[in-house]
């Protein structure tokens, strides 16, 4: 009977360190700079630039990044973020789930791109941590920035669609449904799945259920021929 009970702990052990825990550090979004030469960009001091994303499992975000054009300013030093979900009206952004400041970490050169009138302007990759880390659930989300520089600009993403913005009447509006996103990226770990308490009381049943009839079976005498 001591064996089977420890046999049916050890399942049980198996089963709690498969599912508890978290997966390790992971990109959970990526929208890189299209790399494109762009004839406008937007700027982040005016008001606040917001990229659409999705996530398929519980994240904790640690860090982010985005990219921007250099128009004759110094680089950025801090950057204001937000996490909002997306159950404003049309799905724009809506309900506040965090925010705060962070200092930018690292600046990475990209490239240049034309601006404008053909002038080249150089491309950066601002990286920044987010303290303190944020947890989001499952679901579509924007991730908003707004930058307390002037001429800062956000570039565009590889993506197709779901930048949105402020506009000078303060609401959000999407900037072009049919093109236009934002070069963001964010970093951090993926909450593994953890089994609700129903299901570890069907596990640890079911456990019991069989090693019972196991032990029953062995505990019967054996027939003896006559």
């Amino acid at each position: 009977m001591i064996k089977l009970l420890g046999a049916i702990v050890g399942i049980a052990t198996i089963f709690s360190l498969q599912f508890a825990g978290t997966a390790g550090a992971a990109v959970i979004y990526n929208n890189p700079w299209s790399g494109v030469n762009a004839d406008c960009t937007f700027s982040c001091t005016s008001g606040q630039l917001a990229q659409q994303f999705t996530i398929n499992n519980a994240s904790v975000i640690s860090s982010a990044s985005f990219t921007d054009f250099l128009t004759g300013a110094a680089q950025p030093i801090t950057v204001n973020w937000e996490f909002l979900k997306a159950d404003g009206v049309g799905g724009l952004p809506g309900t506040l789930a965090s925010s705060g400041s962070s200092q930018i970490t690292s600046s990475t050169f990209l490239g240049s791109a034309l601006f404008g009138g053909g002038i080249p302007r150089d491309v950066f990759q601002e990286s920044f941590d987010i303290v303190p880390t944020v947890t989001l659930a499952s679901g579509t989300y924007y991730f908003a920035l707004s930058v307390p520089i002037t001429d800062v600009l956000l570039t565009f993403g590889t993506e197709i669609g779901g930048g949105a913005l402020i506009n000078p009447g303060g609401a959000w509006h999407l900037y072009d449904p049919a093109t236009t996103s934002f070069a963001v990226s964010l970093n951090g770990d993926q909450v593994a799945a953890i089994p609700e308490p129903s299901t570890w009381t069907m596990m640890i049943l079911g456990f019991a259920g069989i090693g019972f009839m196991a032990y029953r079976r062995n505990s019967k005498p054996a027939l003896r021929a006559a």
